[in-house]
């Protein structure tokens, strides 16, 4: 067979004396690498799938890196950009098909580029907020957690059962989310007993949504399991065609995200123990946001066009987030923080652990990356942790207690009763605003005496309930320690001590990293924080924290300057005066500045560079200046070399 008859149809990518050619095979990447002049095959023909998922992309460059003999982290650098221009190349060559329609689809190269722009934004969950703000209302920080629980089908996969009464717009909420994750969900309306047990196959990184937790409950024990050791492996006998019993090993390999709803809130004892519990907000405020925004749906035009451009920037966005493990160098300052009296803290602590990793990984390209035995490890900094921080504030504690904000209003009625009789708890309670008669009272408080909140004695007909110990201790936080404190227990000395006990043999960054230190510093650790839920700044650590302590925890830092000591703490124009518009501005000035410098390879911008960029923007030059000269009195900007020159911090 000749050579043109054998690679019929596919493309040629020459490296030296190798060839790699590579072709569509039923919608997969295939390839196979010959060598000099006689076409020698050197690499057979390999299926690798879709080669737009990031571990299909790694296992390629790995594979091109050993091929071409490509040594150490230049080596890897160099493989990265022969896999990249190969996919480029061969997206624009070989259309693939689209699963549902069975047309060809093609990402244009718009939605890329955009998805490359947020993928470079160090504040990216914000703007992945935003667009959840028009879809969701209201429930910030439970469609953040929820998003971020998503997000660990790439790290450590964690389960979540959504709590609230009918029409509250539990699935609403999941569907919203879910469309970002498209691909990787697998839906159920229900599954039965032993269905989980025969799914048979590897689903690593996939989100397992079972649309109503009753459908779950008979494969509670196995979901459990399941949970608990990441697979399933059942021993079973089945009938062979001429009616024998076989034994059959039916292995399912991986542990997906696992989302479901659910009406009743009581949970299986032993379930709750392993998942985040989210309650979904019923107040009558939340009612009126909804009712003002269906309102609008039907006063107003939509933009659902600008909508699904969005929708598929940040799904392409999410798609080409590269694997890493993650390391979180102040896991150690957290654990001495949390209370241990409770065995079932050692697995919420890992829960919190596998967001933050989940958080650092989607903030990849603004993250420093440590290289260890020819390995690259992504590094959590103490934005990660304020980010998942601010996130969790509200599910943390019925997370690690099981109970949502009506139990903990029943065992404060308990506590103020005074006789503690159904009846009394009744109406403590109803003054306390839960509006629930005294069949409810009494069944929910006998489960709170099964969970061990309450006890219970018996007077005649009577029940008396009062507080156990585990409920008196239930007041605390839960560790949840104010990054500001995290950044002071984990301090330079704790950062080096960390760092000299996994350094091996390199320490450094990506090429297309913001980092430009050759080694990793405590400094890096303090970089970018913000949160998307409660506060429209993005700061650095520095100083003193004030005495404000909100974020929905009220945490505010001083910035940090670029050593000049001319700028005086005191001259810092008041941030809680600027509005929206004047903030988001701000932003742009400094991811501009940012990108710019990096793309370009300079070390700043000039006054004219920003000029030419606000009339593009359409803002006036005074409104550049004042904006450029109130950067600077913030310490986010600095002149490195006079004064119309321009460089971010």
């Amino acid at each position: 067979m000749t050579l043109s008859e054998r690679y019929r149809g596919a493309a040629e990518y020459s490296f030296g004396d190798f060839s790699v050619w590579y072709w569509n095979s039923n919608g997969k990447f295939t390839f196979e690498v010959t060598r000099g002049e006689e076409d020698k095959i050197v690499h057979g023909e390999t299926v690798l799938g879709d080669i737009s998922r990031p571990s299909v992309q790694d296992k390629f460059r790995k594979i091109l890196k050993s091929l071409f003999d490509l040594k150490g982290r230049e080596g890897g650098k160099e493989a990265e950009r022969i896999a990249r221009e190969i996919i480029a190349e061969y997206n624009q060559i070989f259309k693939t098909k689209n699963k549902s329609t069975g047309e060809s689809e093609d990402v244009d190269d718009w939605i890329e580029a955009k998805a490359e722009e947020l993928l470079d934004d160090p504040y990216i969950l914000r703007e992945i907020k935003e667009y959840l703000d028009k879809k969701i209302v209201g429930e910030d920080q439970n469609k953040l957690l929820l998003f971020l629980i998503f997000l660990t089908k790439n790290t450590d996969p964690q389960a979540c059962f959504l709590l609230a009464q009918s029409s509250t717009g539990k699935s609403y909420l999941v569907n919203n989310i879910k469309c970002l994750f498209e691909e990787d969900v697998l839906y159920y309306t229900r599954v039965t007993e032993k269905a989980l047990d025969r799914i048979g196959k590897d689903i690593t990184g996939k989100i397992l949504w079972i649309g109503e937790g009753v459908g779950a409950k008979e494969a509670v024990e196995i979901l459990r399991q399941w949970i608990s050791e990441g697979k399933l492996r059942l021993l079973t006998n089945v009938k062979t065609e001429d009616g024998r019993l076989e034994t059959q090993e039916i292995e399912t390999v991986g542990k997906p995200v696992f989302i479901t709803t659910q009406v009743e809130k009581k949970i299986d004892p032993e379930l709750k123990t392993r998942v985040w519990t989210i309650t979904l907000d019923e107040s009558k405020e939340q009612t009126e946001r909804i009712l003002e925004f269906e309102a609008r749906d039907f006063m107003f035009p939509g933009s659902s066009n600008n909508s699904d451009e969005e929708l598929r920037v940040i799904r392409y966005a999410l798609k080409s987030l590269k694997p890493y493990r993650v390391l979180v160098p102040y896991m150690g300052v957290l654990k001495e923080t949390i209370p241990k009296q409770d065995v079932r803290i050692r697995r919420d602590f890992r829960k919190i652990g596998a967001l933050i990793q989940a958080c650092a990984l989607l903030h990849q390209r603004n993250r420093p990356i440590i290289e260890i035995e020819g390995e690259e490890y992504l590094v959590a900094t103490f934005a990660d942790y304020r980010i998942v921080r601010s996130a969790i504030l509200n599910s943390i504690k019925p997370t690690i207690t099981g109970l949502d904000e009506e139990f903990e209003t029943l065992l404060k009625a308990v506590k103020e009763s005074g006789e503690g009789t159904v009846k009394e708890v009744t109406k403590k309670a109803n003054e306390l605003g839960l509006r629930l008669g005294q069949d409810n009272v009494y069944r929910k408080l006998n489960l709170l005496v099964d969970w061990g909140y309450l006890y219970v004695d018996k007077e005649g007909r009577r029940n008396i309930y009062e507080l156990s110990p585990k409920s008196e201790n239930n007041g605390n936080e839960f560790g949840l320690i104010r990054f500001q404190s995290l950044a002071e227990r984990f301090g330079e000395k704790e950062f080096k001590e960390w760092l000299n006990s996994i350094y091996s043999v390199s320490v450094g960054y990506v090429e297309n990293n913001n980092f430009s230190n050759p080694r990793l510093a405590y400094e890096d650790l303090k970089k970018y924080i913000y949160t998307p839920v409660t506060e429209n700044e993005n700061i650095e650590l520095g100083g003193k924290p004030s005495s404000d302590s909100g974020d929905g925890s009220g945490e505010t830092w001083n910035r940090v300057k670029p050593n000049r000591k001319d700028v005086k703490d005191e001259n810092k124009p008041d941030l809680s005066l600027l509005d929206e518009e004047a903030l988001e501005r701000h932003r742009s000035i400094k991811i501009f500045i940012e990108s710019e410098c990096r793309k370009q390879k300079i070390d700043y911008l000039t006054t004219q560079d920003l000029l030419d960029w606000a009339v593009e923007k359409g803002v006036d030059s005074e409104q550049l200046d004042r904006d450029l000269q109130y950067l600077k009195t913030q310490g986010e900007l600095y002149n490195p070399r006079g004064p119309d020159t321009w460089r971010a911090v």
